[in-house]
């Protein structure tokens, strides 16, 4: 509500210069969350899940990774790749040989 020239007062639950920045005072966001709405924190892009701590993947880390960060696979050992399906080979596969 504008109150007099170029000052806005704002509702309950919202703060700044023209009122488009919600408070969080009866919740802490966690490190991984943004206060999106008067007292209602909401995952950062890129996490989901209780406390924003699953990360989301849009390839598929499975069946020889996991997704620990963002857009990010954490292989198993003897795999590598954007989506851990490259195995790790130790020797040279000779004459159209392939490492499997």
């Amino acid at each position: 509500r504008c109150t007099g020239p170029n000052v806005c007062t704002c509702p309950s639950g919202w703060e700044g210069p023209d009122c488009t920045r919600p408070v969080c005072d009866t919740v802490t966001c966690g490190d991984r969350e943004i206060c999106t709405s008067p007292n209602t924190c909401t995952c950062i892009p890129g996490y989901s899940g209780a406390g924003c701590t699953q990360a989301l993947c849009a390839q598929d880390c499975a069946p020889n990774g996991s997704c620990d960060a963002p857009d990010t696979c954490g292989c198993n050992a003897g795999w590598f790749g954007t989506n851990c399906t490259t195995p790790v080979c130790g020797q040279t596969c000779a004459n159209g040989g392939q490492c499997v």
